[in-house]
């Protein structure tokens, strides 16, 4: 079973698209992509100040991919709590059939039965 809020006021047996809210698509796409990117090249510049400061040759690739693996635990965390927390919505009323006796199949309609 899925449920979704009713936004788009389907009615029980009407035919409906269901989605995401933009702001919670939005919010996954930053926390998917965006952080780690961002979290990486943060990671392997503060990893090439640090080799030179230190002298230590190849900081920036421990940097940035410890940087990134922290940040995408952070991430993935976030994103499960915001899977838990937003619902799907009614975005659209395909095909109403309030009207008709009864629906049809996808077999019924196609072999005209």
């Amino acid at each position: 079973m899925l449920r979704a809020r009713n936004a788009g006021g389907g009615a029980v047996g009407d035919t409906v698209r269901v989605g995401l809210d933009k702001r919670v698509r939005r919010q996954g796409y930053l926390l998917s992509f965006v952080v780690p990117l961002l979290a990486l090249l943060a990671g392997s510049l503060a990893g090439n100040v640090a080799g030179r400061y230190f002298a230590q040759s190849s900081l920036e690739v421990a940097g940035g991919f410890g940087s990134l693996l922290l940040f995408s635990f952070l991430s993935f965390r976030k994103l499960r709590n915001l899977d838990r927390s937003s619902s799907l919505v009614v975005k659209e009323v395909v095909a109403d059939y309030s009207f008709s006796e009864r629906v049809r199949s996808d077999e019924e309609m196609r072999y005209g039965l």
